[in-house]
């Protein structure tokens, strides 16, 4: 998967040399274009709720808002597919990856190196993934849990909320889990939500994590890792 401005020549090499692969628009810069074109806040602000939601049908719900206050920007955010921008519409799973942020971070690190001759530059550069990659792996060695601590505070998160739901089993593997005034189907064999939260991120989701519970209570934190794992339905 790729992340890139709009600009045509990366589109164009892109294509060129790796037309299998997925190649979106890093939301931050069509914001920095729209504040170009010096769209209003609110608009904005639509713009970035319409980029992130899960739900189509929530998407279709905020262009709706941006083509009634602002035409010219609907008009121009649509010359580009959706699917290249918002997550809802991707066609591959695109995690939380909206924006380039992990390439301008690199950008900046390497930002007095780039004045530094080629070699040295290279040396710089060699050296500095060298001392991350180190210290990932010794911080990485230093867990022995199943999951990542992204992912286990991740969860934590999403269980809080959890609890307030209510949950009514279908068969073994598929819920109905009630949310204030709605209502999410969770299958736990095809890891999916109605939310779609759980399929495009690959983390359960909080209706998924209520499902769980309700199997096994005292063996949630396990269950959820079999989850990441692939290995749940086999130990149900």
């Amino acid at each position: 998967m790729f992340l890139s401005d709009r600009h045509k020549a990366i589109a164009n090499g892109i294509a060129k040399v790796f037309p299998e692969c997925y190649h979106g628009i890093c939301i931050y810069h069509l914001e920095k274009n729209l504040k170009q074109r010096r769209v209003r806040n609110t608009v904005l602000n639509l713009f970035q709720s319409a980029a992130r939601v899960y739900l189509q049908s929530e998407f279709d719900d905020f262009m709706s808002q941006i083509a009634v206050v602002d035409k010219k920007t609907f008009i121009y955010l649509m010359e580009e597919p959706p699917g290249r921008w918002a997550r809802s519409h991707c066609p591959r799973r695109r995690y939380d990856m909206l924006t380039t942020n992990i390439v301008e971070s690199m950008n900046n690190v390497l930002r007095r190196a780039r004045e530094l001759p080629l070699l040295t530059m290279m040396d710089f550069i060699q050296e500095k993934l060298q001392s991350w990659f180190y210290e990932r792996r010794t911080t990485a060695e230093g867990i022995f849990r199943e999951i990542s601590n992204w992912a286990e505070a991740t969860l934590e998160e999403k269980i809080k909320p959890a609890f307030t739901f209510r949950v009514l089993p279908i068969d073994r593997l598929k819920f109905n889990v009630k949310e204030g005034g709605m209502e999410f189907i969770v299958d736990l064999d095809k890891r999916i939500c109605d939310c779609c939260q759980f399929q495009l991120d690959e983390i359960p989701c909080e209706h998924a994590i209520t499902a769980i519970d309700s199997i096994y209570q005292k063996n949630l934190a396990f269950l959820l890792c079999l989850l990441f794992k692939g290995l749940l339905v086999d130990n149900i």
